[in-house]
């Protein structure tokens, strides 16, 4: 005789993946291209600032380099190395750079003048509360 639990096991077995449904057809390439568009990172618009473009924004007005980078629309970093290369060409100008560095607010730590990005912790008392280096530009005296 006929063991019903094999002929149940037989009878309810799932249909191979293949089988399932009507076949899947290839993405058209737009869809294709969609996707591949939603995971790349935005592209930035052509236009560049131009560091001469940075002096107006600094002129009497310290201002920290993330500050500047949400004012003009660049990644930090990028307004980082521009700030520098303009500080160095400063001596050529009618200005002076006035650096207010990047200080601990719970000990007063008081970081290098040389670097302007934030830095992640404070060497005395390893807190992360720190507020961020400011620049701003004065016109020279004359004399």
């Amino acid at each position: 005789m006929f063991d019903t639990r094999s002929r149940s096991r037989l009878t309810s077995r799932k249909p191979l993946r293949n089988d399932q449904g009507p076949k899947k057809t290839k993405p058209s390439s737009w869809t294709s291209l969609r996707s591949i568009l939603a995971f790349r990172r935005p592209v930035r618009s052509a236009r560049r600032v131009f560091r001469k473009d940075l002096i107006p924004l600094l002129l009497d007005d310290a201002q920290s380099v993330a500050q500047i980078a949400r004012l003009v629309g660049e990644a930090p970093r990028d307004i980082e190395a521009d700030l520098q290369h303009l500080l160095r060409s400063l001596k050529h100008t009618e200005y002076i750079a006035v650096i207010e560095p990047a200080r601990c607010r719970k000990c007063g730590f008081e970081f290098s003048a040389s670097k302007l990005a934030k830095p992640s912790k404070c060497p005395n008392c390893r807190n992360t509360w720190i507020l961020e280096p400011r620049v701003s530009l004065r016109t020279k005296q004359p004399g």
